[in-house]
């Protein structure tokens, strides 16, 4: 008699168990958990030192005034939101002087700048940023100094003109004194060390005839070089040679009279005025 359903399902279920047994003992045992690996610790992130301003190097309890002097923006922005009355002459004072800070360290770090990268000396922009100190009064005299020291003929060039837009104060004579300098004059361009030369010729006072004629001479050579080199910048010099008198008893002599004959003055001045002087501190419009 075959086995019943029931019988043969209970075989069945009893053969898997049987079989799951024996695989579970043959199985290699589990390996044991890895061990966690050590963190290493990290130092604690700090926020960076601060670097303090050259120029705010009052306490922050300093007075106002104090702290605007030596370039406090803080304090600037303090003082100048004040009416006048408000300042008191002594705050208006303090005001000036801050500013007057803030514009020495643009300009020392302006020459830093440049010290690094000589080249900036003849960047457009950062002529223009020099131009624009020399605006500043009580700095003037900083910013001129600054353009002596600098290398290339872009420097002399603004120094010149500095010179002639000055004239003899203060400001104009530093500029001239430091063009005439065997330095600025190495640096400087043939035209400028042509306006330069002309100029320094006409501030000689011959006494004697002889050194009136030499100096007539050396006048006569300049005026050669400059038909093809000289630009606008010798104009005035050409007006004082053309004015036929100043020299002798009385000043009644003529200084130049070796430059009368013929139209060489006429010519060279008509070939110099086509020829504007350089301005490599102007930016040019967008």
């Amino acid at each position: 008699m075959p086995p019943s359903p029931w019988l043969r399902g209970a075989a069945l279920f009893l053969a898997g168990l049987a079989l799951g047994l024996s695989a579970r003992r043959l199985a290699p045992p589990p390996p044991p958990p890895a061990a966690a690996l050590p963190v290493p610790s990290c130092p604690p992130v700090t926020a960076p030192a601060q670097v303090p301003s050259a120029l705010a190097s009052a306490p922050a309890g300093a007075p106002l005034r104090r702290r605007a002097e030596e370039g406090d923006r803080a304090a600037l922005k303090e003082l100048d939101r004040m009416t006048e009355a408000e300042r008191g002459a002594e705050g208006s004072e303090a005001l000036a002087r801050g500013h007057a800070a803030l514009a020495r360290l643009d300009l020392a770090a302006l020459e830093e700048a440049i010290q690094a990268r000589p080249a900036l000396a003849r960047d457009r922009s950062t002529l223009a940023r020099l131009h624009a100190l020399l605006e500043r009064e009580p700095i003037q005299l900083d910013v001129v100094a600054a353009l002596g020291r600098l290398p290339g003929p872009d420097a002399q060039d603004l120094l010149h003109a500095t010179w002639r837009r000055h004239g003899p104060g203060t400001v104009g004579l530093l500029a001239r004194d430091l063009l005439r300098q065997p330095e600025g004059l190495r640096s400087a361009s043939e035209a400028l060390r042509l306006a330069i030369e002309l100029e320094q010729l006409l501030e000689e006072r011959p006494e004697r005839p002889s050194q009136r004629e030499r100096r007539c001479e050396r006048a006569a050579a300049l005026l050669e070089r400059a038909r093809t080199q000289g630009d606008k910048r010798l104009a005035p010099s050409l007006v004082s040679l053309e004015r036929p008198g100043g020299c002798g008893g009385g000043g009644q002599e003529d200084c130049f009279s070796c430059l009368r004959a013929g139209t060489a003055l006429r010519e060279i001045r008509e070939q110099i005025l086509k020829r504007d002087a350089p301005t490599p501190w102007i930016l040019s419009r967008r």
